[in-house]
């Protein structure tokens, strides 16, 4: 058949002397063996593409990782199936169930892995549906370029509103008291809706507490937890109006 292999090592390897292709997955048989791929399966990985294609497309036929996932024409094996190529949190199939991507371990770019993001019940395909304390690698350039809640501001850039401008009172005990919070620096854009942060600061204070954004909704609503420290985001504060350790401006950390 012409192959590159002898009929002999073809009766041998159990592949049809007669064919060229005996799996047919676009490999001479002879080939196959060269390149330590299986000439009786066509898909010697089990990653779902077939070897021909993989060697077309430049990447391993024998790496079940290695693969560009629209080129995926069979059934990946179920060692395929079980595994997690990205290292997400969540196994290849459940990927696909979700249509999440397995090669990459934060499809829509929003800086929170997808297990992670499922885990939160957050949606690994909306790029503006996270909780902030959950980005734990870089945001794509379209997540950091892009604005979710709509304020005109990039998720990228940093947002300072000024707010009942007003000098602290120091007092006896040392610590700083502010009438009104005087600064709010937004470290976290993609949380920030000007007119609702501005609200809720006011009413935050009014109930002699603080605040810190932890996350925003699909829908534009801010998540908050109540009683942090605007340095470390973990000691609670007695009172909104007295905070020590702060010079001429109060910084909360969004």
């Amino acid at each position: 058949d012409n192959d590159g292999l002898t009929n002999e090592r073809e009766l041998a390897l159990k592949t049809n002397p007669l064919e060229v292709d005996t799996d047919v997955d676009f490999m001479r048989d002879g080939d196959e063996v060269a390149r330590g791929t299986n000439p009786l399966n066509k898909d010697s990985d089990g990653d779902g593409v077939i070897d021909g294609r993989e060697v077309s497309d430049n990447t391993n036929p024998l790496d079940a990782c290695l693969f560009i996932l629209s080129s995926q024409t069979v059934t990946p094996s179920a060692t395929w199936q079980s595994a997690d190529c990205d290292g997400d949190g969540l196994t290849n199939q459940q990927e696909k169930t979700r249509g999440t991507d397995p090669l990459n371990k934060d499809t829509d770019g929003d800086g929170v892995i997808d297990g992670k993001e499922v885990a939160d019940n957050t949606n690994p395909l909306d790029q503006c549906s996270l909780r902030l304390e959950s980005q734990t690698i870089t945001p794509s350039t379209q997540w950091l370029n892009g604005d979710c809640n709509g304020d005109g501001i990039k998720n990228g850039q940093q947002l300072v509103v000024t707010m009942y401008a007003t000098k602290p009172q120091l007092l006896t005990d040392g610590t700083l008291n502010f009438k009104y919070v005087t600064t709010v620096r937004n470290l976290r854009p993609e949380s920030m809706d000007v007119n609702r942060v501005q609200n809720n600061l006011a009413n935050a204070f009014l109930g002699q507490t603080a605040f810190k954004v932890t996350g925003i909704k699909s829908s534009g609503t801010l998540i908050a937890a109540n009683n942090y420290d605007g340095r470390t985001q973990t000691n609670k504060i007695a009172s909104g109006s007295k905070i020590r350790g702060y010079s001429r401006t109060l910084l909360w950390w969004m």
